[in-house]
């Protein structure tokens, strides 16, 4: 099947067809309702890496999320192709995708064993206090985790409702540390306790992708 490759694709592009892996899918939903989704997100990467970021929007999301699944490889046709959002950008691709109610998908079930899976991009412990609530680009982190919290219940300025946070640190080959903290529906998912286990055996190395890098008062920096 005749495909391009996500370098190739250009603003405006509406007739492509991409053959990629979704190496990531995550949903952006309110604040204070994690149940209203306003749209559902994708990292795609191509058979040499380049990736792009995807948003698909209601209606077009109900029809085409149940049929993705994180970290299978699909070709994707019929889909619009624009500029990048201003911030929030996960991939530093100039461009990115939207899915329209012409988009159609089709599982590609002979994809070779070295097709990428996954892609970030790392920052520097030392540069997170730059980053303090800079919005262009999420902050890929990377680290030895030293501590897990347990789950606690609060209420944050930024919503109406109370939600579940969860805070570790990490430390990275300089000896520097960093908390990281998982809020609402990520702070349960997250395998703390096996994590932990694993942890006594020997060091467990981590990525996080997609943290915004935050400066509070009587904490200090936080991702």
């Amino acid at each position: 099947m005749a495909y391009v490759l996500i370098s190739d694709l250009m603003y405006g592009d509406t007739d492509k067809r991409i053959k990629a892996r979704v190496s990531r899918q995550w949903d952006y939903h309110d604040l204070n309702d994690e149940t209203k989704i306003y749209h559902t997100d994708l990292v795609l990467l191509d058979e040499k890496g380049n990736s792009i970021h995807v948003q698909i929007y209601p209606p077009t999301m109900i029809n085409l999320r149940t049929l993705l699944q994180e970290g299978k490889v699909y070709y994707f046709d019929s889909f619009s192709v624009r500029y990048a959002n201003r911030t929030y950008r996960p991939v530093t691709n100039p461009l990115m995708i939207s899915f329209t109610k012409w988009t159609t998908l089709e599982e590609c079930i002979d994809a070779s064993d070295d097709f990428p899976a996954i892609t970030f991009s790392l920052t520097p412990f030392q540069d997170a206090p730059s980053l303090v609530d800079k919005n262009a680009f999420y902050v890929d982190i990377m680290g030895v985790i030293t501590e897990i919290g347990a789950t606690d219940t609060l209420r944050p300025k930024s919503r109406n409702t109370e939600t579940l946070k969860r805070t570790m640190q990490i430390w990275d080959a300089s000896n520097s540390t960093l908390p990281i903290t998982l809020w609402g529906n990520t702070a349960t998912a997250f395998n703390a306790e096996e994590i932990y286990n694993a942890g006594q055996k020997k060091p467990q190395v981590i990525i996080f992708v997609g943290t915004v890098v935050k400066n509070y008062k009587g904490i200090g920096i936080s991702l």
